[in-house]
């Protein structure tokens, strides 16, 4: 019992990592899609003051709490298909 506790919460510790991993590149695609959708860009730094980086860690944040809703939900998903209904 005890031994399957640990390969589980191995898997859930990589998988941690790997979210972490992924989220900062997956964090530069809504920062491209800022530079190319607004129309002035140098007027959008200048209104927030420049703070390029804490808007990037937000979105790295953000990248973050969706992969790990991502692998939450698949295995909600996997737990409910392996059910039989009585």
């Amino acid at each position: 019992m005890l031994e399957k506790l640990k390969i589980i919460f191995a898997k859930q510790f990589i998988w941690l990592i790997i979210a972490i991993i992924f989220a900062f590149p997956l964090a530069l695609i809504p920062m491209v899609l800022i530079q190319n959708f607004i129309t002035d860009y140098n007027d959008f730094i200048n209104r927030i003051d420049n703070q390029v980086v804490i808007l990037y860690f937000i979105f790295v944040v953000v990248s973050f709490v969706g992969l790990l809703l991502i692998r939450f939900m698949s295995t909600l998903i996997k737990i409910l298909f392996k059910t039989k209904a009585p």
